[in-house]
């Protein structure tokens, strides 16, 4: 909550851990709720695995962005993150409970940075050490984060969609208005095309109305 004192904005407190790696392990021991019925509320008519109903959860093992685009609500301008092993452990916790489609709901889960870079390295390791999970994965990334190494990852810790925010067809707007570094047009359809070549479904975002559309 903002509010104006003596002419000034004056924004909330920000209360952040240092790291996510500092929680304990999940837990959704939560009295009254069924978790197999809210597993199991799930459009029908829209399967991950064919012949097998869908059961999706969400998740973050990574919270905070080191960008600063003009549109975005998010205040937490740090990357902080659970280990790759506490990751996995929570998917294993969440496939557990009977869910088959995992939500990474962070703000991108392939930021271009030698920390990321080694922490899916790491991921990768463990996925196949421990013989994978019985779960399919969706993942948000940026349209700067898709290279050859990261949708082989994807594809081998079975990440079956991708949301990109493309965030305007003009790339003047996304960089102008939205104050978002950017790709040019072609160069982005062709990290869909990495995507596509690899399997991976991709979901992409837009935010209309912005000034000069």
């Amino acid at each position: 909550l903002y509010f104006r004192e003596n002419g000034s904005v004056v924004p909330p407190p920000i209360f952040l851990r240092e790291q996510l790696s500092e929680l304990p392990p999940l837990s959704f021991d939560f009295p009254g709720i069924d978790m197999e019925s809210y597993l199991s509320s799930w459009d029908k008519s829209y399967d991950v695995f064919p012949g097998r109903k869908t059961k999706p959860i969400s998740i973050y093992t990574k919270k905070g962005c080191l960008y600063d685009c003009s549109f975005c609500a998010r205040i937490d301008k740090s990357l902080r993150t659970r280990t790759p092993r506490q990751a996995y452990e929570d998917y294993k916790r969440l496939v557990a409970l009977g869910a088959n489609y995992i939500y990474e709901v962070n703000d991108s889960h392939l930021f271009d940075a030698q920390q990321t870079r080694d922490w899916l390295r790491q991921f990768r390791e463990i996925y196949a050490a421990e013989g994978g999970l019985d779960a399919k994965l969706w993942f948000f990334a940026d349209p700067r984060h898709i290279t050859p190494e990261t949708v082989e990852i994807m594809k081998t810790i079975g990440v079956y969609k991708v949301l990109m925010g493309f965030e305007s067809g003009s790339r003047e707007i996304r960089e102008r208005i939205m104050a978002k570094q950017s790709l040019s047009n072609d160069r982005i359809v062709e990290k869909a095309g990495m995507l596509y070549d690899a399997g991976i479904r991709l979901s992409d975002s837009y935010i209309l109305g912005l000034p000069g559309e």
